[in-house]
């Protein structure tokens, strides 16, 4: 159980790290910025939880 759940809190780290980087880069104001941040970490965590559902759902069909 514990590793799941930091599997969670890496993945939500990890995500917040690249989109930080990533949007670092795309505003000109701090404003800006940290909008397109929590832009990008809203679509790249929303992105890697979709995945996770899937390759979820897929296993329950794999028959084991």
């Amino acid at each position: 159980m514990l590793y799941g759940i930091l599997h969670v809190v890496s993945l939500v780290y990890l995500t917040g790290v690249v989109a930080l980087i990533l949007g670092m880069n795309e505003g000109e104001t701090p404003r800006e910025a940290t909008r397109h941040v929590l832009g990008c970490w809203s679509k790249i965590l929303g992105g890697l939880v979709g995945l996770g559902l899937v390759v979820y759902v897929l296993s329950l069909f794999a028959g084991e």
